[in-house]
């Protein structure tokens, strides 16, 4: 489990187990691929895939660009725990 401070009340914490299912809901609740939301987050296509089987563990600037792509808070993409 990786964690981040969010701001000073709220440190989000993520298992890559856990976000990789709420990466692919996301994304194909907004009917991308993984090739356009590699495209719309400026991140690879490998980087996308391995993220979503759980094979990397993506670091929070990461979560925040694909947030951005997809529309969403990072917090939507992680388990949240306060700190």
């Amino acid at each position: 489990m990786a964690c981040v401070m969010f701001d000073k009340h709220l440190r989000l914490c993520y298992n890559p187990a856990v976000m990789d299912g709420k990466l692919r809901r996301i994304r194909e609740k907004r009917l991308l691929t993984q090739e356009e939301l590699a495209r719309l987050s400026g991140l690879t296509l490998w980087t996308i895939s391995r993220i979503e089987t759980g094979a990397h563990k993506p670091r929070f600037s990461t979560i925040k660009r694909l947030a951005q792509a997809l529309g969403v808070e990072p917090e939507k993409l992680v388990e949240k725990v306060k700190g």
